[in-house]
């Protein structure tokens, strides 16, 4: 145990002889520092409110003067100090303070809302409590709360393996965290608005979802393998099948595929379906709730709400300097990808060809938001033949910032095809020796019941969030991203302490107590 951890421990015992709780029962707050910004935040320096607030935080920075002793609070993402006047001897809540408080605790302060010379708000402290001992030093801040250089922060734990520390060396992260929960409100709350329904579909599947590799699990009691979801879909098209005309999901998937900067293995996505409509109502609903994102994060000062439309292959056409359409082939295709250094993949068909020089010579051209429609036909196995070319199907790509942030389509409804589509990539799979395919009879038997027309959209908001706020990687914007384990005694498998209830399971019916 390190010599910070040892006087910290050895002052919590010092609490306790003393007959104080380091760890006492909630007291009420009465004010928020942002409340009090919002109100009185304007006002002119060396100004005495004669307000009384009850204002609790955590102590981030210290100093100590002859005649005052000062602290700064930190309050969620917001900050306010707190001034200790009196005799530095043993009574007093100056005193008090020097004694029981250290960098890090949790306190709730009563006193007079005043601004200091500078015009900061601050409290003049009556009496102070307790609301949590710290037995660890803040991150990245030496004894007296001044921020450490970036550096010696990570080396001192303040990464996202541990989000918590950074949220304490920097309210930045604290504002972020919050900042994700606005956007996810706004695309609840702007699906709502339109009628949707909101569901809550397996997380666990009997079969992998969608092409990418799954992670997989099993369940004991019944000896049943199961695999976590890479896609919510199969699922809420079921309950459209069942009778919902217009179903959203707001969740989870997963991919145990690579990691970089713009990929991770889970990921939080939104799901939405409408019967009677089609793509061009899905990327109409898709604007909207993008807009609604936007202004949930003031982003739009970083992204203009100006969406653009274009049509697949005219992007790629441009960005070739020539004409193609789904009809081209895919010898021309392949002469247009060696020209560019590209190398065209084995068995890739002139459809996939086409996108793979879309994503590497079109896509990065697109400054504004943007609407791509009419991809090719080939690998869109769950859209619909495009009505006026069946060389492609009527879906499309939002891009923002470079970075693809959604799709929608009109969903394929015929079961003969979907099952044909089914067949057919579970033959490429297994030629391509990437194991057997089970087919979804489930699935397929929910679509031999009838399924409505319907258009669906899936925007990635990791991706959305990334791209709105134009900086960073995807796992700065997640609350807690997955990390390479510490160096160190990797855990072995098995029930942590966290996991426990302090509640006993109920016993079922001829299961010893």
């Amino acid at each position: 145990m390190s010599d910070q951890l040892a006087a910290r421990q050895a002052k919590r015992a010092a609490l306790l002889a003393a007959g104080v709780d380091p760890y006492p029962p909630a007291r009420p707050v009465g004010a928020r520092v942002a409340g009090l910004r919002q109100r009185y935040g304007a006002l002119p320096p060396h100004t005495r409110t004669g307000v009384a607030v009850t204002v609790g935080g955590r102590i981030i920075s210290r100093r100590d003067h002859r005649d005052v002793e000062f602290a700064t609070l930190r309050d969620g993402a917001e900050e306010i100090q707190v001034l200790l006047a009196g005799d530095r001897g043993t009574e007093g809540p100056r005193a008090a303070w020097r004694r029981t408080t250290d960098l890090g605790d949790l306190v709730v302060v009563d006193g007079e809302l005043v601004t200091t010379g500078s015009g900061a708000l601050a409290v003049v402290v009556r009496e102070f409590t307790l609301a949590a001992t710290a037995l660890r030093p803040l991150p990245g801040r030496s004894a007296t709360g001044t921020v450490a250089d970036p550096a010696v922060a990570e080396r001192r734990g303040a990464t996202p393996r541990h989000r918590y520390r950074q949220m304490l060396l920097d309210p930045g992260e604290t504002a972020r965290a919050h900042a994700r929960g606005s956007a996810l409100r706004a695309l609840r709350e702007g699906l709502y608005e339109r009628g949707f329904s909101e569901a809550d579909t397996p997380l666990l599947h009997p079969l992998p979802s969608g092409t990418a590799r799954p992670f997989s699990a099993h369940m004991n009691a019944w000896g049943l393998p199961l695999h976590l979801r890479a896609t919510a879909e199969m699922y809420l098209k079921r309950l459209i099948v069942g009778g919902m005309d217009r179903v959203f999901e707001i969740g989870r998937v997963f991919r145990n595929e690579g990691v970089d900067a713009l990929h991770f293995p889970e990921f939080t996505v939104c799901e939405a379906y409408a019967v009677h409509t089609d793509y061009l109502d899905a990327a109409a609903l898709a604007e909207r709730l993008v807009a609604a994102v936007v202004s949930a994060l003031d982003a739009s000062h970083a992204v203009p709400l100006s969406f653009a439309r274009h049509r697949f292959h005219d992007l790629l056409g441009a960005a070739l300097g020539t004409v193609v359409n789904g009809s081209t082939s895919r010898r021309e295709l392949a002469d247009h990808a060696a020209q560019y250094g590209i190398e065209a993949p084995e068995g890739a068909g002139a459809g996939a060809l086409a996108l793979l020089l879309y994503r590497k010579l079109a896509e990065p051209l697109l400054e504004r938001p943007t609407f791509v429609f009419d991809f090719p036909a080939e690998g869109a196995i769950l859209a619909r033949p495009h009505r006026r070319d069946p060389a492609l199907v009527e879906s499309w790509s939002l891009v923002i910032g470079g970075l693809d942030v959604g799709q929608g389509c009109s969903e394929l409804t015929d079961p003969v095809e979907q099952r044909r589509r089914f067949c057919a990539q579970a033959a490429a799979r297994a030629e391509r020796g990437l194991g057997a395919t089970v087919l979804d009879e489930g699935f397929l038997a929910a679509l031999e019941h009838g399924l409505p027309p319907l258009g669906g959209l899936v925007l990635g908001v990791d991706r959305l969030i990334t791209a709105l706020r134009g900086t960073g990687r995807l796992r700065d914007h997640q609350c807690h991203p997955i990390a390479r384990p510490e160096p160190g005694p990797v855990p072995r498998p098995g029930p942590s302490a966290s996991t426990r209830t302090h509640l006993s399971a109920p016993v079922q019916e001829g299961e010893p107590r």
